[in-house]
């Protein structure tokens, strides 16, 4: 394959003895060459945005395992007041952490700021728990955090949301709570 980008045509001197060049065919070889160069430099974006895609959705798995470690084996609540050995072993782990988020900013990634109600485009539901004092979708814990690269999500929050209580004390035989036997979904007269 020849280098879509060599230069071919050979200089030529200027004068009364240089032969009539095809200005139509010069150009169109020039916007071929763009065209060429164009597809090629978007094949290498390409490219460079899904190992960047890759690169940091495989660090999610170490947020994720710092974030594991912090909450559950280390909780901050357990630590304080027991060994210094653990205290500093947070303070680490918890300044790691920091880095590694910091890190992955510059690369365009952002943990997402959830609020109090799931929502479709960056939550995934991953299990529900009754709670009769919260409105339906209430998140009550975040299992694992979401993130943006950019604008796009690079991987929802995986979320624990309230919902109501079923009712267990709806009649079963509803034709009985309907007045004079009439359908319940009859049009009002009048």
């Amino acid at each position: 394959m020849t280098d879509p980008l060599a230069v071919v045509e050979e200089p030529r001197a200027g004068g009364a003895d240089v032969p009539d060049t095809d200005l139509y065919a010069a150009y169109a070889r020039q916007l071929q060459r763009r065209a060429t160069v164009e597809t090629l430099l978007d094949k290498e974006r390409s490219a460079r945005a899904g190992e960047r895609r890759e690169l940091v959705t495989g660090l999610l798995d170490v947020c994720d395992a710092l974030d594991e470690v912090l909450t559950r084996q280390l909780p901050a609540d357990a630590v304080m007041g027991s060994s210094r050995g653990l205290e500093r072993l947070r303070e680490n782990i918890e300044a790691t952490q920091r880095l590694l988020l910091q890190r992955m900013r510059r690369a365009g990634v952002e943990r997402m700021a959830l609020g109090a109600i799931s929502d479709a485009e960056r939550c995934d539901v991953v299990d529900t728990e009754d709670d009769p004092r919260r409105p339906e979708g209430t998140i009550l814990r975040v299992v694992a955090a979401g993130y943006w690269l950019g604008d796009d999500v690079l991987r929802p929050a995986k979320v624990v949301v309230s919902r109501q209580p079923l009712e267990t004390d709806l009649p079963t035989d509803l034709s009985a709570e309907i007045p004079d036997g009439s359908p319940a979904d009859a049009p009002e007269e009048g």
